[in-house]
């Protein structure tokens, strides 16, 4: 779209201003035009057909709608990689708050959302230090001091009944990172660790990593689970010593896609239930939580009971041929409903994500496929895809009912 285009200006001779009614056509077409041309320049796609139905029951039904300390159902929250069209954060937030989120995940730790999260009376928040912070995090300076920051902002409102996990990079040894970020996490979580200790927050303020799944070596049969990144042990070890819990990021979607013989559709989204090894698994999801908890142990068998987080996982409604609400649906219902029996210390899947993001296929180090545009629960600018998310029991359909406090963490053996 040329510039002379986009910025052309709309004159109305004197004649046309005796004629009001014909100056007002004028000006709505011209406007309509410009607004058209701004849409699609901002790769702007408007929502195609009516939302879905997921079908679920009225009710959820135990283990979803629990009420004693178990897994919960987050969401995650990023507008970054939005366009000029989209969503509002205050609007974002007051969506998802709408919906009975009460659990999110943000990849940053900007304070005035943590405000405007609190505002709506969502308490639970996993805030993250960015990779383009960690060495900052590990060798803190007057100019950057990530530590001081994160601490003062977790201080701020735990006064006022917040509750927070502390992400310590996000993928930090993906292959497909252009910089050695693993070598500043073990510095990282001790200096983040020490500034909570001084400020008497270091039993309620969880800290972790997030890995992605390249860090497993072998997932299959899931009980001979085994870590390939040397960094994890480490990792591990320094996360157990402070409490914290074992974050991964974990895309049965991304199996199906890259090996969908071996990975069949119905196994991915969870609808199918098989054997292995005389262990029944719900899913390609319960197979990975499952091999995650098994390479943990071989590390070390104390880490048996150590808390696990899913820290993305989701499934795309368009951009492949078997990216569909109604697949949305189904992954969305099998979270929901058979988070609980996947692992008896996994505290909490965050759903990836909150709201379609159109510009995130081609972001960060690794550009993806169209799917990785509309992975969102709700379109861009905040229309519904699905006609039944809630994530209140109450209120019926879509989630978990109790939202238990990190604080209050325990440990199943």
């Amino acid at each position: 779209i040329s510039q002379d285009l986009l910025l052309f200006e709309i004159r109305i001779s004197v004649s046309m201003l005796r004629e009001p009614q014909l100056a007002c056509w004028v000006a709505a077409v011209a406007a309509a035009a410009v607004c058209t041309l701004l849409l699609q320049g901002c790769g702007f796609t408007p929502p195609a057909g009516e939302p879905v139905s997921c079908g679920l029951p009225a009710k959820l039904p135990p283990p979803a709608c629990r009420t004693t300390p178990g897994p919960q159902v987050g969401v995650g929250l990023s507008l970054q990689y939005q366009s000029s069209t989209s969503i509002y954060q205050r609007d974002a937030v007051a969506r998802l708050a709408s919906a009975g989120v009460r659990s999110v995940r943000l990849w940053d730790h900007d304070a005035n959302m943590v405000q405007l999260l609190l505002d709506r009376g969502i308490k639970d928040v996993f805030i993250n230090v960015p990779n383009s912070e960690l060495h900052a995090l590990a060798y803190p300076s007057i100019v950057s001091d990530p530590v001081r920051q994160m601490a003062d902002t977790v201080e701020k409102f735990d006064e006022r009944g917040m509750t927070f996990v502390i992400g310590v990079g996000n993928e930090p040894t993906a292959p497909w990172m252009t910089q050695d970020y693993g070598k500043y996490l073990a510095m990282g979580l001790q200096n983040l660790h020490g500034a909570l200790v001084d400020r008497g927050l270091n039993e309620k303020v969880k800290l972790t990593v997030v890995f992605d799944a390249s860090i497993l070596g072998n997932t299959f049969p899931p009980a001979q689970g085994v870590f390939v990144e040397d960094i994890v042990t480490e990792v591990a070890q320094a996360i157990h010593s402070f409490g914290g819990a074992f974050t991964m990021n974990l895309y049965p979607w991304f199996s199906h896609k890259d090996s969908p013989e071996s990975v069949p559709l119905a196994l991915a989204l969870g609808t199918l239930t098989n054997f292995v090894d005389g262990v029944e698994y719900h899913g390609v999801l319960h197979q990975q939580i499952a091999a995650t908890r098994a390479a943990l142990t071989r590390l070390n068998s104390d880490y048996i009971s150590m808390p696990l987080i899913v820290a993305e996982s989701g499934w795309p409604t368009a951009g492949y041929d078997e990216a569909t609400a109604e697949n949305a649906c189904s992954y969305v219902r099998h979270v929901l409903l058979f988070s609980s029996v996947m692992d008896p210390n996994l505290r909490t899947i965050y759903l990836f994500e909150g709201f379609d993001e159109h510009g995130k296929n081609s972001a960060g180090d690794s550009p993806g496929g169209e799917d990785e545009n509309h992975f969102g629960l709700f379109y861009a600018r905040g229309e519904a895809k699905f006609v039944d998310l809630s994530f209140s029991c109450a209120d019926a359909s879509f989630g978990t009912a109790v939202n238990t406090s990190f604080a209050n963490w325990s440990m199943v053996v």
